[in-house]
């Protein structure tokens, strides 16, 4: 290669390496003014591993689990997380029919993977996820 192609290679080295750092400046900034700088652990939905293995619940009950947890505060498992999102919501996200998601959590119920908390008419249940499974009283 030609003396010409190698200073091109390396300018263009030089701007790349500068942008990386830029980017790392900026975020660096963001953090010190207090602003909340996520991480990619936060956009995740978690599923026991106990729960992933359970050949009683069906795929789409152990994904639906998964969805619940993306809506819970705080994120961690073990500390039995809960949501009140609607049934219509979460039946879009995951692209069924109400009556397929409410049999599904029928399923997560029965199996000791969440507690349903009925709130009243036109009001959204509150679910409570577990990060064990419970056994039936």
């Amino acid at each position: 290669m030609n003396e010409k192609g190698e200073n091109i290679k390396e300018t263009i080295s030089k701007v790349r390496q500068k942008a990386l750092l830029r980017a790392e400046m900026e975020k660096q900034a963001k953090k010190d003014k207090g602003s909340v700088v996520f991480t990619d652990e936060i956009l995740y939905g978690k599923i026991p591993q106990a729960l992933l293995r359970d050949r009683d619940v069906p795929a789409a009950a152990r994904l639906l689990y998964g969805v619940l947890h993306t809506y819970s505060q705080p994120k961690k498992l073990e500390s039995n997380p809960h949501t009140f999102v609607s049934q219509a919501h979460l039946a879009w996200d995951m692209g069924i029919s109400i009556k397929h998601l409410i049999h599904l959590l029928k399923v997560l119920t029965e199996a000791g993977w969440i507690t349903i908390k009925r709130r009243g008419l036109n009001q959204s249940n509150i679910y409570y996820l577990h990060s064990r499974k419970r056994k039936k009283r």
